[in-house]
């Protein structure tokens, strides 16, 4: 009796584990990002007996494509200032960012508390973050640097003299 059990039980779990690999395998050809987010949640759903699995296995792909053609026809609501305040930052970038700027200084301005505020020829314009010395001249080619965590560095190209800047404008 024990040997049967036990039999059955790695029977079952081969087949569940084919059946798992199976169901990755049809996930992954889903080339639509929420029906194939919703593909993988089925996977991981709590196991049915093995006939329930094999008469609801075309169902989940055909309720995920609903609401996805349902939200491509209807317009979206358009975002107010008032609902993206303080998560502005949250927005995913775009994949194609550069890692540096060049740019030339046109103007130079001090804040109240000694950091400087620079004008650039792109009319961009940054502020220093701290109150570290930094010299900077007019005229001259500077370059913006992405650091991480939304930092961004203000230097020379050839200098390893740099200082940490936010953008105003």
């Amino acid at each position: 009796m024990k040997a049967v059990v036990v039999t059955m039980s790695l029977l079952l779990a081969s087949v569940q584990a084919a059946t798992v690999d199976d169901e990755l395998q049809r996930c992954r050809q889903i080339s639509q990002d929420l029906p194939r987010l919703l593909c993988y949640d089925q996977i991981g759903q709590p196991a049915k007996t093995v006939a329930e699995t094999v008469t609801t296995k075309a169902v989940p792909l055909v309720v995920a494509q609903q609401p996805v053609q349902a939200a491509a026809a209807s317009p979206a609501p358009e975002k107010t200032a008032e609902q993206d305040f303080g998560i502005e930052h949250r927005a995913a970038p775009p994949e194609d960012l550069p890692e540096a700027v060049t740019v030339v200084l046109t103007k130079i301005a001090t804040a109240p508390h000694g950091q400087k505020i620079f004008t650039f020829d792109n009319g961009q314009v940054w502020r220093q973050i701290t109150k570290e010395s930094f010299v900077a001249k007019t005229g001259e080619t500077y370059q913006l640097t992405r650091g991480v965590l939304n930092s961004f560095f203000l230097g020379q190209q050839d200098s390893p003299r740099k200082t940490r800047v936010r953008r105003d404008q």
